[in-house]
């Protein structure tokens, strides 16, 4: 779903210190001191999970595999605009770039995910959700095609999913876990309590939680200790990567003049304005995100290490050299 996070019927969130969400402003205002991220001095050293060999593996092979150039390029861009609900377009030095963010701002959460284990600040849910309701609403998206996931699920992996998911629900142990490493808490009730802060002043769109949720009860092996918490890392990533997302443009399906050879109508007409400012709300709030807080972000934490395997995927593409521009506008 891509519902904005404005919607009346949208969990809200407060910090796990009550003090309200919106911390930008309050910042601002002057009435509380800026965060620190991660949270510094938080745990003793014997019952910190970053110091697990483990999580140490899963760090040290994000600082092997970084693309050193990517690295450079994210640290010095100024960002440009974006260009549709996939991509951006940012300037480095002389050169200007194509921008997958939809790709990197789940890599993004996914790694500061594992560095950050166990030394989270919390988002509180005001009003717990049912894990089971969540999950429902997950498997309702997917069977819909609007899932998070583009491939369509099998029986069995549906049944293995409900299954997990009974599991999660029974399992003291499992929950306790999430909540001291994560702080995904669900309470004995099977609600939704608490999901990590990742990024200061930046609140996961409602869909995201039952992505959560489904994430985690599809995609997570609990029987190994590093695929367990790389698995639960990547939900967290999926999750949290979730964007505004306005109609892609190209679609005919999401264009708000579709009916052929008949003449628009009032009714048409008003339609068509109000899916018109909904995009437009849309592609605005996408704005916001990325050029306040997803590209700092991008710019300012010392723990993100773009894969190489970036570079082949064409995650970040070079359009244009403003030197080459240069030269043309002196041969004219």
């Amino acid at each position: 779903s891509s519902s904005s996070s404005s919607s009346s019927s949208s969990p809200s969130f407060e910090d796990s210190s009550s003090r309200g969400c919106n911390e930008n402003q309050a910042q601002a205002r002057g009435v509380i001191p800026p965060r620190k991220y991660p949270r510094v001095n938080y745990r003793a050293p014997e019952s910190d999970p970053r110091l697990l060999t483990s999580v140490q593996d899963l760090q040290n092979g994000l600082r092997f595999n970084v693309s050193s150039k990517l690295k450079a390029l994210l640290k010095g861009h100024v960002f440009i605009g974006v260009v549709d609900a996939k991509s951006s377009l940012v300037q480095f030095n002389t050169t200007v770039h194509v921008v997958s963010h939809e790709v990197l701002v789940k890599e993004f959460f996914y790694q500061q995910v594992l560095f950050n284990l166990g030394s989270f600040y919390t988002l509180k849910i005001e009003t717990p959700l049912p894990v089971k309701d969540l999950f429902k609403a997950a498997m309702s998206a997917q069977e819909s095609g609007q899932g998070n996931s583009a491939v369509a699920l099998s029986r069995t992996e549906v049944q293995n999913a409900e299954e997990s998911l009974s599991a999660l629900l029974r399992d003291a142990n499992r929950r306790a876990m999430l909540s001291d490493y994560f702080s995904i808490e669900i309470d004995s009730h099977g609600r939704l309590q608490k999901v990590p802060d990742l990024l200061p002043g930046y609140l996961p769109l409602p869909a995201a939680l039952p992505v959560l949720i489904f994430e985690l009860c599809s995609s997570v092996d609990w029987t190994r200790e590093q695929q367990c918490f790389e698995d639960v890392a990547w939900a967290l990533g999926r999750a949290f990567g979730m964007l505004p997302r306005p109609a892609q443009p190209d679609k005919p399906e999401n264009q708000a003049a579709a009916v052929a050879d008949v003449e628009p109508s009032k009714d048409h007409l008003d339609a068509a304005s109000v899916l018109n400012r909904k995009e437009t709300d849309l592609l605005v709030e996408l704005r916001h995100v990325l050029q306040n807080m997803i590209f700092p972000a991008f710019k300012l934490q010392s723990h993100f290490y773009p894969p190489a395997d970036f570079m082949d995927d064409r995650v970040i593409v070079q359009v244009a050299s403003l030197d080459n521009l240069y030269k043309v506008f002196e041969r004219c």
